[in-house]
């Protein structure tokens, strides 16, 4: 009797978390292979309104795609990477200053190994450096258009030399790396530079760092480094995305583990280097979150884990969530993915000019191979 008690509470308190966290999520567009396939990065929206994203693989040579897709979901593939220009991008475009738009590819080019490349809105595709080795590759970052107008990236250096770098390339094209990784530094990182106040530039490394679990680092145009904070795994691990610089001067981000389930967590740093631990995903509420936050224009931030929300969760099942964080600390789970609608986002929200969140799944959909999508606040 207690029993038949205890599942009709847990089915009735799983059905009303389940509905206050539904909300009316719109498919945009589903990827099919020929149009793209996997998108890990989100979307961006470009100077004329629409959105424009990479996809990781599929295109004409599996190798990858750039393309545009309108806000009622028109779609237009801009350019399908062959390899010898790139292939494989997983970072979002950057519409510049220029009025073009600059990303980045982890393999293909001239050795392999990456690639920097500039696309018009027409189009037309150039590929500005292939990484060689010396200058480490691989990069999974976008690139930052920083205030003196160079562009800034790091690469991991996954299949190169060393441990990943931070590099510059100025507006004439000419390329310099600016810091190389070591073990106590951090290693291996695949987050985009965030540049802070003072003109400095910030990040994350995943591995390295004193206890091994990954740092926080700042570097400027002068290749000036140093480590700011070091996660020790209570705290959070392995920090896959790069730092959003907040509104109230303090810089907030993702851990893919560590915390107290060892799922992730959402913290908070200070520019004096005081981290703060603001949520610890247990997987109920989402697992293993791989992207960054956004700070909507409601003050709360918001963000994606790529695993979780599964029926009453303590690991990571599940295919992931869209979550926000007041800034009281009151964390909501906004909706939780199912697979018909994609699975395993790991991408940085936007929020459109509706107010809506726009973002893109890696998997799932109705061809598996990735979904864009719209959730209305």
């Amino acid at each position: 009797m207690f029993y038949g008690y205890l599942g009709i509470v847990l089915v009735a308190l799983l059905v009303s978390v389940r509905m206050a966290a539904a909300q009316p999520l719109v498919i945009l567009h589903g990827f099919s292979g020929a149009d793209g396939a996997y998108p890990y990065t989100g979307i961006l929206m470009g100077p004329d309104g629409n959105f424009y994203g990479t996809t990781s693989a599929g295109g004409s040579a599996n190798k990858g795609t750039i393309y545009r897709l309108t806000p009622t979901g028109a779609f237009n593939l801009l350019h399908s990477f062959t390899g010898s220009d790139g292939a494989n991008p997983y970072a979002r475009v950057l519409p510049a200053q220029d009025g073009m738009f600059y990303g980045t590819t982890s393999s293909g080019g001239a050795q392999g190994r990456g690639t920097i490349f500039r696309l018009s809105r027409s189009g037309e595709f150039k590929t500005l450096h292939s990484f060689e080795g010396s200058d480490s590759g691989n990069s999974f970052s976008r690139l930052l258009q920083a205030s003196d107008g160079n562009f800034y990236g790091t690469t991991s250096g996954a299949m190169s030399p060393g441990d990943g770098t931070v590099y510059r390339l100025d507006k004439e094209g000419h390329f310099q790396t600016l810091h190389a990784f070591r073990l106590l530094d951090g290693i291996d990182p695949y987050t985009s530079l965030s540049e802070g106040k003072d003109g400095n530039f910030y990040g994350t490394t995943p591995y390295g760092g004193t206890g091994g679990n990954g740092t926080i680092f700042r570097v400027n145009a002068r290749g000036e480094f140093a480590v700011i904070y070091a996660f020790g795994g209570g705290d959070g691990a392995n920090p896959h995305a790069g730092l959003l610089l907040a509104r109230d001067g303090n810089f907030y981000g993702t851990t893919t583990g560590g915390g107290d389930q060892g799922m992730g967590t959402i913290f908070q740093l200070t520019p004096a280097g005081k981290l703060t631990v603001l949520h610890s995903f247990a997987g109920s509420d989402g697992a293993r979150p791989q992207a960054g936050l956004l700070e909507g224009s409601d003050g709360r931030l918001y963000g994606t884990t790529a695993y979780g929300g599964g029926d009453l969760s303590l690991f990571e099942d599940g295919d992931g969530t869209i979550f926000a964080l007041s800034a009281a600390g009151a964390f909501q789970t906004l909706y939780v993915f199912t697979g018909d609608d994609g699975t395993n986002p790991a991408c940085t929200l936007i929020q459109g000019k509706d107010g809506a969140l726009y973002g893109t799944t890696a998997h799932g959909g109705t061809n598996g191979q990735g979904t864009v999508f719209k959730l209305p606040l």
